[in-house]
This record gives structure tokens, sequence and C-alpha cells, in this order.
């Protein structure tokens, strides 16, 4: 006979379950139920997980095994580290690994920054970084926080012209700009954007791209837009606020390194000689 049950948000149902059983799986279980401060409320409501995560949450510790699905994963990996089940939340960053796509990659990134989950940040940089172009395109970018949106920028490598980035940034900032009720000007777009524009990489643009896309843009004043001409003609400025010209380089082949070998390992080696004609 189950002596827990678990309520969630917005469900009626109820899950019942063993103290005793999730003890052994989790330590923050075993306080809660057999510790000094032991929980006596037989009837535990959690507020921040939804019944789908909360049902493979309670399969896995009973069984080692869950379904796992886009739909639920996040609130499986939330419990598994509110929890602390490591070996559930690896089940569900190499599932979420198998999941990455250019539509869901950025929401990903945006749960394993909260969870402070490493691996995964590092997969889903790694899918951004060689996918970039799909992702910006995706209808969740414009939904990533500026935070999210300013550690893109700060990348050194991704799969798309500064150009496109720069109408992506743009576009992004007109989404918010709406969902905020906001007047799509200027100072609002800036506002949204914070310092992370400086980390677009306008002088990476030759000068006909930045005339086109960028000066037209109203995105910045005149008074930044004229060092980036002079600088683009080879007149220093002080008043220069973006200083990286480099591109963002992606999978650029490195030259092949040969081992240095000695002269008896030289003449040791097998050669083919050529007869001329």
């Amino acid at each position: 006979m189950s002596d827990i049950s678990f309520t969630c948000e917005d469900s009626h149902q109820t899950f019942y379950a063993h103290k005793y059983v999730l003890a052994t799986s989790s330590a923050v279980f075993k306080a809660m139920f057999y510790g000094d401060l032991a929980e006596k409320n037989s009837v535990l409501h959690l507020s921040d997980t939804d019944e789908k995560g909360l049902e493979e949450f309670l399969r896995f510790l009973y069984t080692d095994e869950c379904n796992l699905t886009t739909d639920n994963v996040v609130s499986v990996i939330n419990l598994s580290k509110k929890y602390i089940v490591p070996s559930l939340t690896e089940k569900c960053v190499k599932a979420v690994e198998r999941m990455l796509k250019a539509e869901n990659v950025m929401s990903f990134l945006e749960q394993a920054t909260h969870f402070d989950e490493r691996k995964l940040q590092t997969s889903c940089l790694k899918f951004i970084k060689s996918n970039t172009k799909q992702v910006v395109a995706s209808e969740h970018f414009n939904n990533i926080s500026q935070k999210t949106l300013a550690s893109l920028l700060k990348l050194d490598c991704l799969d798309i012209s500064e150009v496109e980035l720069f109408q992506a940034v743009l576009k992004w900032s007109d989404f918010q700009c709406s969902k905020k009720d906001m007047d799509a000007t200027r100072e609002n777009r800036r506002s949204l954007i914070g310092d992370a524009i400086y980390d677009l990489r306008f002088l990476a643009m030759n000068e006909k791209e930045f005339a086109k896309n960028v000066a037209t843009s109203e995105l910045l004043t005149s008074e930044e837009i004229v060092p980036i001409y002079n600088k683009f003609n080879g007149i220093e400025s002080p008043d220069l606020k973006w200083k990286i010209s480099e591109k963002r380089g992606y999978n650029t082949p490195k030259p092949r390194a040969f081992p240095e070998r000695s002269a008896a390992q030289l003449a040791n080696m097998p050669y083919v000689t050529y007869n001329s004609r």
C-alpha cells in the first residue's frame, strides 16, 4: 500500500508511491521522509512540474526506465535535478542530444543554462554552430531571451554570414517590441538588444553590405555609423565601438600536420622513381 502521493499543477490526477522506494533513489526524498525534519504530510503538491514529467520521473525511480519525449523531457530534467537523481539527468541529456533540431535547440539551450547542465549546453552550442542559418530562421529564435542572444553573438564560429546574423537580430528585436507592445524605435530596439549589439561584427562586412543592411536599418546613430565608414576607408577613429573585423569562421580546414622525421628514417622510407621519356 502506498504511503505518499503527489499532485501537480493543472492536473486532477494523483500519483501514488512508496516512501522507501523513493528514498533509495534520491537523497532528497530520504531526508524529506526519514530525516530530522521529515515531511508529515502524505500528499505532496508539486507546483513546478506537470503530469507528463512527474509520471516519467516516478516511473524511472521504480524501474530505471522512462519514456522521454520533447514534451516531457524538460520537466523530467527539472525533477531529476531538484531531487538529485544524476542517473536520470544523464539519461535525459542523452535523449535531448538525439532530439536536437533547428526548431528546438535554442529552447533546450536555455533550459540547459537554467539547470547549469554543461554537457547539454555544449551539445546545443555545437548544433547551433553547424546549423546557424536554420536555427535563426526557426520560429522559436524570436522568443529567446536577451541573455541567450548575447551568448550567441559572442561565438566565434557560426555557419552564417554577418549580414544574415544582423538581419536575424533585427527581426528578433522587432518581434520582442511587438510582444512587449512597444514601438519598434531605435531606442526600444537597442534597449532590448542591450550591449550584445557590440558583439555584431560590422567590420566583417564589406562597405556595400554595411551600407545596404545596417546603415539603413536605423538601429545605429549617425555618430556610430561614421566611424565605421571611416574604418572601411582606412581612417582610425577613437569613437569606434566595434573592434572585431574577423569573420566568424566555421569548419575552417586546418593545415595537415606532418610528423618530423630524422635523416635515418627518411633514408629507409620506400620511394618511387619516374622515368622520363
